[in-house]
């Protein structure tokens, strides 16, 4: 009665494709997902979507009827990242160059504020743009997301604006990660 039991029967009828065994390469979304969930750092950076891979609509806000459509669209996701360039890295000095805003992942815009060379685009009026962007930045139902979210709420306030929402920094999430990296750029 063993005997039957362990042995290996070669008669059986099998409908299977053998090309569907033969391996394709790894599904990058699939791996980075699972990796991801599991926090392996080294192979989620493997697998990580490139830039290529990525859809991206980035553009210039070249009017204070788009700034007023980017506002309203930021209103409607409720989350916004953001980051502040501006010309010194004191900032309490700094005059706002420009601002670049994300309603959405892969859809940023940016704003110039104060571009001084002969190619640069045409600045949008500061003070308007600060009217309008002032309330949303000030509301805290926006999540808000950047790279040094400190010095960028430190610039905005030397303009008179305030940044309420809850806020996630990249800098200090590398810096929880990375505790003993020198630098935490972006």
């Amino acid at each position: 009665c063993s005997r039957v039991l362990v042995t290996i029967r070669t008669d059986v009828p099998l409908h299977v494709d053998i090309e569907s065994f033969r391996y394709a390469g790894a599904h990058r979304e699939q791996c980075y997902e699972l990796f991801s969930a599991l926090g392996v750092r080294s192979l989620t950076n493997e697998y990580a979507p490139t830039a290529s891979e990525t859809a991206k609509d980035y553009q210039v806000v070249d009017s204070l009827e788009t700034l007023a459509a980017l506002v309203a669209e930021v209103r409607v996701s409720g989350r916004m990242g953001l980051r502040i360039l501006g010309d010194d890295p004191s900032p309490l000095r700094a005059r706002l160059v420009g601002i670049a805003c994300a309603p959405v992942v892969g859809r940023a815009r940016y704003l110039p504020l104060g571009h001084r060379t002969l190619d640069a685009t045409a600045n949008l009026p500061e003070r308007a743009v600060l009217e309008q962007l002032g309330p949303l930045l000030a509301d805290p139902a926006i999540d808000l997301a950047g790279h040094d979210v400190k010095w960028d709420a430190m610039v905005l306030a030397a303009h008179g604006i305030a940044v309420a929402g809850s806020r996630f920094d990249t800098m200090l999430a590398s810096y929880v990660l990375n505790p003993g990296k020198r630098r935490h750029a972006l």
